[in-house]
């Protein structure tokens, strides 16, 4: 789903096909992931992971704390859990439209 452009690593200037300005992410230090049945999106210090059976979990990934803080941090996951929906819709919605470059 989501992949750093290696011209914008470089600060050249390139054509993005992707969801959105990756650079907003960056700056915002939010970067999604996906792997088969799970979606994540990783922030400065938290790690939020959703299955598709809606199982979540939210880490602190950078200490290598296993603990999962999702009932600690309700309203920090429901805002990172919100980004990946809107993310997915938009992805959806240009698939169904033909426009989605992948």
């Amino acid at each position: 789903m989501f992949f750093l452009p290696i011209m914008g690593i470089l600060n050249q200037p390139y054509i993005n096909n992707t969801l959105g300005d990756r650079s907003s992410f960056r700056a915002a230090g939010l970067y999604l992931i996906n792997h088969e049945d799970k979606f994540g999106i990783i922030g400065d210090e938290y790690l939020l992971i959703l299955k598709q059976d809606n199982m979540k979990a939210l880490y602190k990934y950078r200490n290598k704390d296993k603990k999962d803080y999702k009932n600690e941090q309700q309203e920090l996951v429901r805002e990172m859990e919100n980004i990946i929906y809107q993310n997915l819709q938009v992805f959806q919605y240009l698939i169904q439209n033909e426009t989605a470059v992948y």
